[in-house]
């Protein structure tokens, strides 16, 4: 990115997304490709009297350190900067303890993916066009970011209004007829202080109520190779049949990782109407409003989820070409379009 859009990410980051104050603890996760941009925050939260401990996971001693317990639990945020490059070139790491990984789900979090030419690629972009897109989607090059998240935060919470009353979700589409109880979770409102960008709206569902079959239409690059057509059919909550049409061996793998890898974890609506296309990437992919994502493994405990697992593993189902939520057999959204929004 150029000089004025990392100082207008970094601003971003650390004064909207971290809210950063003296006294703060933050973890700054970086890597190579993303040093100008880890620099830039890191120098911002030291500004608003933060304290900060940055590493680059593309060293071997900062990623030992980066799931160290002790480190964790005297934290009060964390920032993730990477680039899917460095996720497709990255070694086998340490793996965080339950613990850390609970932290990671519930810590003042803020991560993003930079871009970078393996993204490029994927999403079909230059770099340059790349840049522009995701410079757009923070409002990078804006008076006021943060006022135009804020018109995001306000378009979803007003669409949380019927999530938050309902208590049965219903999604309908091509291979798919799949119920799922909400009742007592708590639904979030994600507008860019943890993902960034962002724009979904999410929960975990009641671990024992999936039921019936869907069928995830969107690539997912989340493991070692892509993962194309995933079908799920649950049964009281209990996964009992699993195949992709494309990495079916890395699906089978992840499914065994624990018993808890083989339940949902959550459930996410895209929202955001500025994110028009898939670039490749889990963090962008699910956040386009009309999509919907189901995650096997991992709940989350500030929505009231109880599912425990290694894996969290977010899938996503395309319904703008002819799909349905409904919530207590109300319709929510139809082909992609949230009714009466």
């Amino acid at each position: 990115m150029t000089p004025d859009r990392v100082a207008a990410f970094a601003d971003l980051v650390t004064r909207f997304c971290q809210e950063a104050a003296p006294g703060d603890v933050v973890l700054v996760e970086g890597t190579t490709a993303t040093r100008a941009e880890a620099l830039a925050v890191t120098e911002a939260l030291r500004r608003e009297g933060a304290d900060t401990r940055t590493l680059y996971l593309d060293d071997a001693a900062d990623a030992a350190r980066a799931v160290d317990e002790a480190l964790w639990l005297g934290l009060t945020g964390y920032v993730s900067l990477r680039t899917v490059g460095d996720k497709s070139a990255a070694g086998a790491r340490p793996g965080p303890s339950e613990t850390v990984r609970t932290l990671r789900m519930t810590a003042r979090k803020t991560s993003t993916y930079l871009p970078d030419p393996v993204l490029a690629q994927r999403a079909g972009l230059s770099l340059a066009a790349l840049e522009d897109y995701y410079a757009a989607l923070l409002h990078l090059d804006a008076v006021d970011p943060v006022a135009k998240l804020h018109e995001l935060r306000d378009l979803q919470e007003a669409l949380l209004a019927p999530l938050r009353r309902a208590t049965t979700v219903r999604i309908e589409g091509d291979g798919t007829d799949l119920t799922l109880s909400t009742a007592g979770r708590t639904w979030v409102n994600s507008y860019g202080r943890r993902n960034v960008p962002s724009g979904e709206m999410y929960t975990s569902p009641v671990e024992s109520s999936p039921h019936g079959v869907i069928r995830f239409d969107v690539p997912s690059y989340n493991h070692t190779k892509r993962v194309v057509g995933v079908t799920l059919e649950f049964r009281a909550g209990e996964l009992v049949r699993a195949s992709a049409d494309e990495g079916d061996d890395v699906l089978q793998a992840q499914l065994e990782r624990d018993a808890g890898a083989r339940r949902l974890g959550e459930l996410g609506i895209g929202g955001n109407p500025a994110m028009t296309r898939f670039l490749g990437a889990t963090l962008f992919d699910e956040k386009v409003s009309g999509t919907v994502h189901l995650a096997l493994g991992k709940g989350y405990p500030q929505a009231g989820g109880l599912n425990d697992s290694a894996l969290h593993w977010d899938l996503i189902k395309d319904l703008r070409r002819g799909g349905l939520i409904s919530l207590d057999g109300e319709v929510f959204q139809q082909d992609g379009v949230f009714v009466g929004a």
